[in-house]
């Protein structure tokens, strides 16, 4: 929370649920273990002023679990299944390296405590959608309306 950084009090009537990262930003302390992210939406980026635009964000939900983070793309394969990502973030800050193949065991244990999440907030999840047309996702150019003579 940056009130807390800043030095900022909050007024009573306002109710804050996060935890302050004070410690974690300052003395690289961790104020807790587990970290949870859902993004059940889809985004397109697009080059900006000659800059070449980030990659497309999927549908995503993730979990970091002391070193290892998880994530879940939703629908993301040809077949509309879910793919998963696993990082060691001690090894691998960057999240250079996916090692899912390589453990297998972590991937079922990351993914029963983000279902568990996603269950306990009732999040919302995207689901396949049968009238997906794979390669039919660049959006047609849009047509300019004629010009005034």
């Amino acid at each position: 929370m940056f009130t807390d950084m800043l030095g900022w009090k909050l007024p009573a009537t306002v109710q804050f649920d996060g935890v302050s990262q004070r410690s974690a930003l300052e003395q690289n302390q961790h104020v807790r273990s587990e970290i949870f992210c859902h993004f059940p939406h889809g985004s397109s980026a697009q080059d900006y002023e000659g800059m070449p635009a980030p990659s497309s964000a999927a549908p995503a939900s993730s979990v970091r679990l002391g070193d290892w983070k998880l994530i879940r793309f939703f629908c993301d394969r040809a077949d509309q299944t879910d793919r998963h990502e696993l990082f060691n973030l001690a090894a691998d800050p960057g999240e250079a390296h996916d090692v899912a193949a390589a453990h297998p065991d972590r991937v079922k244990q990351l993914a029963a405590r983000l279902d568990t999440l996603l269950r306990e907030t009732s999040a919302v999840i995207p689901s396949p959608n049968p009238a997906y047309l794979a390669g039919a996702t660049k959006r047609s150019k849009q047509v300019s309306a004629p010009k005034k003579p």
